[in-house]
């Protein structure tokens, strides 16, 4: 059953990067001149009864939709200075910050700041060798290709999901599937980050209602790592993400199915400040190693 997690985990922060290049729209022709969106399967390895957990995590394809209409804004200084790698020392923190960075990568290719772009993908390959990945960034010339694709936006998202693929496979030959789930949770930090911040500048209630949806992610997140091995720095994370959390307990996410109902669902001003204070000292537990 762990293996399956971690193995969804990390299609998961996939589906996060990817779906912040395609929700950009982009240039009509793609590397792989392929109109296809990228697909990350989940694997069916252990018993059926094992899918519980994902019972309140959105599909790749509906995870793509929330951000391609949620009207998220790009607003300059918000992503981890990459010049951070460096300081961080503990593998718990360079698997956080890969997180961090893959999604401010995501973040600055959908809106065309190229050379952020490139040093965001300089960076995650400099945190690989720290976690025994160099041989993924090798194996499909990640950096290349990407400096090669600027600009083209379906191209990216291809790229991107191609490396995410490429990893899934090598932690999972190399026994560092654990490793996923940490990234993903650095990544979902970031992206609530980025989105908060969106909001409390320019109040959209369609993104407010998205980041309620939330909830559904944060429960089954911190579900899956309070089930990992006791640890200083997992614990410092986990109270971070329970603080979160707590902001859509008064939410019944359960019972919407469908969006009428969702955008419904809005948060004051007062709220998302309150929100993005915990978010904002979860990231900087993060981002400052």
């Amino acid at each position: 059953m762990k293996m399956r997690k971690e193995r969804f985990a990390l299609w998961f922060l996939g589906s996060i990067m990817a779906l912040f290049i395609m929700s950009c729209g982009g240039s009509p022709e793609s590397e792989e001149e392929n109109d296809e969106t990228p697909v990350m399967e989940v694997t069916e390895e252990d018993d059926p009864a094992d899918n519980e957990f994902l019972y309140a995590l959105p599909s790749h394809l509906q995870i793509a939709s929330i951000f391609r209409r949620s009207g998220l804004e790009y607003i300059p200084n918000l992503t981890n200075d990459p010049n951070n790698a460096d300081n961080y020392n503990t593998k718990f923190m360079q698997k956080l910050n890969f997180g961090v960075y893959a999604t401010d990568l995501a973040y600055c290719a959908l809106n065309e700041k190229n050379q952020a772009s490139i040093d965001y993908m300089t960076v995650l390959g400099k945190l690989s060798e720290n976690l025994w990945m160099t041989n993924v960034f090798k194996s499909v010339s990640i950096l290349n290709r990407f400096e090669n694709n600027m600009g083209n936006s379906d191209s990216l998202g291809y790229i991107i999901a191609d490396f995410q693929m490429e990893m899934d496979d090598y932690l999972e030959a190399n026994g560092l599937s654990a490793n996923s789930l940490v990234i993903f949770a650095g990544a979902w930090i970031e992206s609530m980050h980025l989105a908060f911040n969106s909001v409390h500048a320019n109040h959209n209630p369609q993104l407010v209602s998205r980041l309620i949806e939330q909830k559904k992610i944060a429960g089954n997140l911190i579900e899956i790592l309070g089930a990992e091995d006791e640890d200083a720095e997992l614990d410092i994370l986990l109270g971070h993400l329970k603080k979160i959390s707590s902001h859509f307990d008064s939410y019944d996410i359960e019972n919407i199915d469908n969006e009428e109902d969702l955008y419904n669902l809005s948060m004051t001003e007062e709220q998302v400040s309150a929100a993005l204070a915990d978010v904002e000292a979860a990231r900087t537990f993060i981002i400052n190693g």
